[in-house]
């Protein structure tokens, strides 16, 4: 478990805790960090639930990758207002819960989404043409099936977008040509 008692660093921008093998939940006192901007735990054995984050309105930067955590993403349980990178990847998550109110996303900064080597199940989720910010969309090895959305022409700042190895199905919408600033599509 991470040994701190977060309460008493008000002045705690960032955490680095990553690649120390640490085991157990994620306190959430973890919460109490009210001026954090960036939260690195990755590539430690942490295992349960993301705590709700949404009152760290500095937070910019969550990177829980690596790890064991599992159940849902909660959308409206994220400070989606101030996240810029949102590392999730190589987990063991199975569903998004999208937001509420998508004015929240389309206002948000998130510019990295990498939700890559999770159990994600179900069709290639559309609410993610939302933020409009993204420019690293990773969803690879996954079980996603069904066919890519439209709408997600819109994320017109992607550079890179991964979605390889699932069970993606029907034809590429010519859409995707709209893409301008794509260096890297991999489906």
């Amino acid at each position: 478990t991470i040994p701190i008692k977060f309460s008493n660093m008000w002045s705690l921008r960032e955490l680095h805790l990553e690649d120390n093998g640490l085991q157990g939940t994620i306190s959430t006192s973890i919460t109490q960090l009210n001026r954090i901007e960036e939260i690195h735990l990755k590539h430690n054995n942490l295992f349960g639930k993301i705590p709700d984050l949404a009152k760290l309105k500095a937070l910019k930067v969550l990177d829980l990758s690596h790890n064991h955590l599992r159940g849902d993403i909660i959308c409206d349980q994220l400070p989606l207002e101030s996240l810029r990178t949102l590392s999730l990847g190589s987990n063991l998550f199975t569903k998004i819960v999208p937001p509420n109110d998508f004015s929240s996303a389309s206002q948000a900064h998130l510019e990295v989404l990498d939700l890559s080597h999770n159990e994600f199940t179900g069709t290639v989720p559309d609410y993610i043409q939302h933020f409009r910010n993204l420019r690293w969309l990773q969803m690879d090895c996954n079980e996603i099936k069904g066919s890519l959305p439209e709408a997600y022409s819109n994320l017109s700042k992607l550079e890179h977008f991964m979605l390889q190895s699932n069970m993606i199905t029907g034809t590429i919408p010519t859409e995707i040509g709209k893409m301008t600033n794509l260096v890297n599509l991999s489906l």
